[in-house]
């Protein structure tokens, strides 16, 4: 058994490395690459069904913050000091709660 900062030493970083979203009869078939450094590579996945289209540059913001919600369940394991966002950007309040998170 390891304590808290055993394990933020050991496994230092998180990353959300990539999303994809793929539209395949009438569902959005979503998946997520994150990484705790050291640790394991997780590729949770989800499917919605959809009846009508989505603004490209809507549903690709939806998705990503998707992803940003469930990467919390996967940096919960080890609690990295870091968290890396290789795919998309967060706005300056989205910062703000992850550097006092990660404290």
């Amino acid at each position: 058994m390891h304590t808290f900062d055993e394990l933020r030493d050991k496994h230092s970083k998180f990353v959300y490395k990539n999303y994809n979203c793929i539209k395949k009869n009438n569902v959005y078939e979503i998946s997520f690459d994150f990484e705790i450094e050291g640790l394991a590579s997780f590729n949770p996945h989800l499917v919605v069904p959809y009846n009508r289209d989505v603004d490209e540059k809507i549903l690709e913001q939806i998705v990503f913050n998707i992803g940003m919600i469930e990467s919390i369940s996967y940096y919960k394991i080890a609690c990295p000091k870091v968290v890396e966002i290789q795919c998309g950007t967060l706005s300056k309040s989205q910062q703000d709660w992850w550097k006092k998170l990660v404290k």
